[in-house]
Order: structure tokens, then C-alpha cells, then sequence
């Protein structure tokens, strides 16, 4: 029972914590060193934290097709943290009549580490984006592999596409 309340007061104190919902729906390119390069779609969902709320706490699953070194579909999920600092505000670089007069641009970082399904392996790393008006978002990410059964990959180059929103 004890152990029950302090779940509760716990679940509590990060929903008071908590901030926005934010879902990531993005397409992939992943560059492999020493292999062909696959496609995936990819979704995130994480939750903003902190006082700023600037940290965002995130669950991703990407789904790959093409050249993964066996006959299946390759799928992953993974945890990550992302830190999001403030939007920068930028005058219109080009002066276009359909573009707003200025943009907001917001970078940030992060680390994932997940599971390959596909190859058994665990994969982890760095990455590093930046969301723009808000909504669209471009994002480079290295995965690590380890631990992987039957597969020779060591790292990959992901470049990622998106949209993001907030609830």
C-alpha cells in the first residue's frame, strides 16, 4: 500500500511538473556506413518537463524498408532525452512575399538509446536538430551498435525530416 501512494504522489508531482505533449511524425534517411541506405518512418512522442520546459523526455519507434541485411523489415523503439532551449527569432533571410517577415527557429540536443528488433542489438547516440516555425524540423542523429547477433553494422548516419506538434 505504501509503495502505491508513493507511485501515486510521484505520477502527481510530474503531472504538476509536466508541460506539453509533443509528437514527432518524420521520415528517415539512414546513411549506413559500408551498406546501402535505408528509408523508415519514424514516430516520437515525449513529454516537456522542467520549469523552462525545455527538456523533453521521449519514446520514438522507427519502422525501415530497403537494403537491411536480411529479408525483413527492420524496427526499433527507443528512450531519449532532448534538451530544447528557447526559440531564436531570425529576420527573413529572403525577402519573399509568401514567407513570414521573420522566423523562429529552435535547436536542440539529445541522446537516445533503444533496441533494433530486426538484429537484436542495442543501439544508442547523439543527435542534433532544429525545429522551425514551430512545426517543421530537421534533425542528425549517429546510432551506435552493440551486442548485435549475425550483423556486421557498427554505426549509422540518420538524416531526419519532420513535423512536430504540441498539445
Amino acid at each position: 500500500m505504501k509503495k502505491v501512494m508513493m507511485l501515486i504522489v510521484l505520477m502527481l508531482s510530474a503531472t504538476a511538473w509536466a508541460g506539453n505533449l509533443n509528437v514527432w511524425l518524420y521520415g528517415v534517411e539512414n546513411i549506413i556506413v559500408d551498406s546501402d541506405s535505408q528509408e523508415a518512418l519514424g514516430l516520437r512522442v515525449g513529454l516537456t518537463v522542467g520549469e523552462e520546459k525545455n527538456l523533453e523526455i521521449g519514446i520514438a519507434s522507427e519502422f525501415y524498408v530497403g537494403d537491411n541485411g536480411t529479408d525483413l523489415p527492420q524496427v526499433w523503439s527507443a528512450y531519449g532525452l532532448y534538451y530544447l532551449p528557447n526559440d531564436i527569432t531570425v529576420p527573413q533571410p529572403i525577402p519573399l512575399d509568401w514567407l513570414p517577415t521573420e522566423l523562429t527557429a529552435r535547436p536542440y540536443l539529445g541522446a537516445q538509446v533503444g533496441m533494433d528488433f530486426d538484429a537484436d542489438g542495442v543501439i544508442s547516440g547523439p543527435l542534433a536538430g532544429v525545429i522551425i516555425q514551430k512545426v517543421f524540423f530537421a534533425e542528425y542523429r549517429y546510432a551506435n551498435y552493440s551486442g548485435q547477433l549475425g550483423n556486421t553494422l557498427d554505426d549509422e548516419h540518420k538524416l531526419l525530416f519532420g513535423l512536430k506538434w504540441n498539445f
